[in-house]
């Protein structure tokens, strides 16, 4: 049998966590200590003996040295379980131990274990009796509780000799961080450009006179792009699409009115994901607020003015215009002549009587008569009367009103704006001339816009005949 007196008998315990991304710190960084350390020691008698263990007051000092990243583990402690077993499968009486250690702060060497050097580790001695013993060694949290970090680690019938050491080492497994991968991709977007915008035959028409307005409009990605219309010309029309060579795409509709006036309408392009989304709608899904997509607001002139009208677009004149404040300057014979002289004019030719009592001065008088202009000065431009560029638009509405007429196409323009810019104030003031100021405006801007020499001409002999009716301001 054993004596029950302290032989000397050591058994060396270390747990090397492994596993786990473990850096050496240096003593004072973030070392972890565990000041408890427990055991428990299960079996039967012996055959051959009872045997007892040395009781725990009498063992010698014994060690732990535990050494974490606290930012990576929740190892606070580590519990060893020395248990006396049979070293040929017999068992003996159990018995408790309370192990108690100090904590040095460095890794496990590599003269200790080459394998599993430079791991955190824990390491526990204690002089026991000779025999075979189980060992397990259990991380611990803070609450003292096993650890779902790092697992345990047992060796079972370990043999501890008469004057000798017995080391071993144990490897607790630990779970590492979950870790998963995110992959970001910037994907970058252009929002649609309009290229051109036109109209087919022109943006000023006549009542029930169809016009075809077209938007041309590309995108730098090349996506697809949807196409809406706003405004009550366009209400409830449906455009057409189609793809051109160039990777621009076309939107088209096809309206008419019958009422004079000045529509608005809007045309806007939205680029599109390959889903058919927007790629604005995307964008608000995802919490931004931003637009892809362009726009153009436009106008359309409808007038309803019949082709005669109130005298003067008749036979014409013959040759080159006729005198005083004067005609247009016809091309000749009875085609597209002059106005006439300064006369009231003739009654028309098939388009119809004056009407009774008609009035208007002509260009001469409103250039002396300043005082009775509503609506623009003398200085102003033309251009911000007919709200349109084309030859001439530059000049001041005083200069126009002095403008004289030639048989050519340029000729017959600047007698339009000359008759045109003597309508607009006879309409504004007040007088009955039969035309109001977005009537002329449409007519006189549709000749020049479309450059047809024979609207030009027979618009400016009837405004001229218009012109100078009674002019009852003196």
């Amino acid at each position: 049998m054993m004596s029950n007196k302290l032989e000397g008998i050591a058994l060396g315990l270390v747990v090397a966590s492994f596993g786990c991304d473990r850096k050496p710190q240096a003593p004072g960084s973030n070392t972890v200590f565990g000041d408890e350390v427990g055991g428990d020691v299960s079996g039967g008698d012996v055959s051959g003996g009872d045997p007892e263990l040395p009781p725990a007051g009498e063992m010698a000092s014994r060690r732990l040295a535990l050494h974490y990243e606290a930012s990576v583990s929740e190892v606070k402690s580590v519990k060893f379980g020395v248990t006396r077993v049979g070293c040929a499968e017999e068992a003996i009486e159990a018995k408790t131990y309370d192990l108690s250690a100090e904590l040095r702060p460095f890794d496990l060497p590599a003269a200790a274990n080459e394998d599993l050097a430079g791991r955190g580790f824990a390491d526990a001695f204690v002089v026991l009796a000779t025999g075979c013993y189980d060992v397990k060694a259990t991380p611990m949290d803070a609450a003292g509780v096993a650890s779902t970090r790092c697992s345990s680690a047992t060796m079972r019938r370990i043999t501890v000799k008469d004057g000798e050491t017995t080391e071993i080492f144990l490897l607790s497994q630990c779970r590492n961080d979950d870790r998963g991968a995110l992959d970001t991709t910037l994907v970058f977007n252009h929002a649609p450009q309009l290229e051109s915008f036109n109209y087919a035959p022109s943006k000023y028409v006549q009542c029930g006179e169809s016009v075809t307005m077209c938007a041309i409009v590309g995108d730098p990605d090349h996506d697809k792009l949807e196409f809406t219309w706003e405004g009550d010309i366009v209400k409830g029309t449906k455009s057409t699409e189609t793809a051109n060579a160039d990777g621009t795409t076309t939107s088209c509709v096809t309206v008419s009115s019958s009422t004079a006036g000045r529509y608005e309408f809007t045309v806007t392009a939205y680029d599109l994901l390959a889903s058919g989304q927007r790629v604005e709608a995307y964008l608000a899904e995802h919490g931004e607020a931003l637009q892809s997509r362009d726009s153009l607001h436009a106008p359309l002139y409808v007038s309803c003015e019949a082709a005669g009208g109130a005298g003067g677009a008749g036979a014409g004149g013959a040759g080159a215009g006729g005198a005083g404040e004067g005609g247009a300057g016809g091309e000749g014979g009875a085609g597209e002549g002059g106005a006439g002289g300064a006369g009231a004019g003739g009654a028309g030719g098939e388009g119809g009587s004056a009407e009774a009592g008609p009035e208007g001065c002509p260009p001469g008088w409103w250039i002396r008569h300043h005082e009775h202009w509503h609506g623009f000065r003398p200085d102003d431009h033309i251009s911000g009367i007919f709200s349109a560029s084309f030859d001439y638009a530059d000049q001041q509405v005083s200069i126009v009103l002095a403008f004289e007429g030639d048989n050519d196409l340029l000729g017959g323009i600047r007698v339009l704006l000359r008759e045109g810019v003597a309508a607009i104030l006879n309409a504004n003031a007040g007088l009955r001339f039969g035309m109001t100021q977005a009537e002329i405006t449409v007519q006189v801007v549709a000749a020049i816009i479309r450059l047809d020499r024979r609207a030009i001409f027979e618009l400016g002999q009837r405004l001229s005949a218009m012109n100078r009716c009674t002019c009852p301001l003196g």
